[in-house]
C-alpha cells in the first residue's frame, strides 16, 4: 500500500517525497503561491515581534530554574528526618531565601512583561491587517481552484512510514495534520489545499480500516476546542509539548491501475469521511 501525502522511508530513510501527485488534476499559479507566502511571511514577523529578544528569555529562564532550584532544596531541608525548622534554615543562609526571592521575582516580572506586548501585539491593527491580507489570498486561491461553498474542511495526515511484513509502520508515531477542502463532484472525491486539486474517482474506494494504537497529531486546526463536546467522544489530549494524542486513526483505502493506496485521517474525521465516499468502518 502506499499512503497519499506520505513519505514511504522503506528502502531510502532520507526520501521526503510526499506520495499522490499522480492524483492532481490542477495547481495554483506561481503568482498566487508567491503572494501567499508574502502575506504569510509579514504575518509571522510581526507575530515575532511580539517575543521577548533571546537575551532576555535566558535571563527569564536563569532565573526562574535557579528560584525552583533553591526553593526545591529548602524544601528538602524542611523535610525528612534531619529536618530543620523555617526559622533555623533562614538564620543559617539568609542569603539564598533572598535570592530565591530575587530570581522568583525576575522571572514573574519579564513573564508579565512579556504575556503583555504578545497581547498589544495581537490586538493591533497591524496584526489585524496582516491576518486579513492572508485571508484574501487564501480566498483568491479557493477561487482559482474553483472550490465550491460547500467543500467541507478535514485533516488529512502526512507522515513518513515504513512497511514491514506487510504492516504499514508510522515513523516516531508522528503525522502532520494538513486542512484540505473536501467535495464531490462528477463522480469523484476532490481534496484542495493552498497549492493543487486532487481528485479520486469515488468507485475506486474500497474500505475505511481503523488502526489502533497511540499516535500525536502535530497541531490542533479546528475552531473548536480539543475538548469541547464536539470532539470529547474521540478521546483526544494535549501532550506536554502541544501535540494532539489520539488512539486511533484510519486508512481510507482506494485502488489505482492495480495499486493499492490509503488516505490516512484522524478518528474526529471519520463522520464527514464516510459521508463523502459513501462507505463505513
Amino acid at each position: 500500500m502506499k499512503l497519499f501525502l506520505s513519505s514511504n522511508i522503506t528502502d531510502n530513510r532520507a526520501n521526503d517525497e510526499l506520495g499522490g501527485n499522480e492524483f492532481i488534476i490542477e495547481t495554483v499559479s506561481s503568482e498566487s503561491t508567491e503572494n501567499l507566502m508574502k502575506a504569510s511571511e509579514k504575518a509571522e514577523n510581526i507575530i515575532l515581534k511580539a517575543g521577548l529578544p533571546k537575551w532576555l528569555v535566558a535571563i527569564e529562564w536563569l532565573a526562574f530554574l535557579v528560584g525552583i532550584s533553591l526553593v526545591g532544596g529548602l524544601m528538602d531541608a524542611l523535610s525528612g528526618e534531619e529536618a530543620v525548622t523555617l526559622a533555623h534554615a533562614y538564620n543559617k543562609a539568609p542569603l539564598l531565601f533572598w535570592i530565591a526571592a530575587a530570581c522568583l521575582a525576575t522571572w514573574l516580572v519579564i513573564f508579565i512583561y512579556g504575556y503583555k506586548k504578545k497581547a498589544e501585539v495581537m490586538r493591533s491593527e497591524e496584526i489585524k491587517s496582516a491576518e486579513e491580507n492572508v485571508g484574501t489570498v487564501l480566498d483568491m486561491i479557493k477561487e482559482e481552484l474553483d472550490i465550491p461553498e460547500n467543500a467541507v474542511k478535514v485533516d488529512i495526515l502526512s507522515c513518513s512510514y515504513r512497511i514491514k511484513n506487510g504492516d504499514i509502520k508510522i515513523k516516531d508515531d508522528l503525522f502532520i495534520n494538513f486542512e484540505f477542502s473536501l467535495y464531490t463532484e462528477g463522480g469523484r472525491l476532490v481534496l484542495a489545499d493552498t497549492e493543487s486539486k486532487y481528485a479520486i474517482d469515488l468507485d475506486k474506494f474500497t474500505a475505511i480500516t481503523p488502526v489502533d494504537g497511540t499516535v500525536y497529531l502535530a497541531s490542533w486546526n479546528k475552531e473548536e476546542p480539543i475538548k469541547s463536546e464536539k470532539y470529547r467522544e474521540y478521546r483526544l489530549r494535549e501532550d506536554k509539548i502541544g501535540l494532539v494524542v489520539t488512539k486511533r486513526y484510519y486508512i481510507v483505502e482506494f485502488t489505482s491501475d492495480d495499486e493499492l493506496y490509503g488516505i490516512c485521517i484522524p478518528n474526529y474525521e471519520l463522520p464527514v469521511i464516510e459521508s463523502l465516499i459513501g462507505r463505513r468502518v
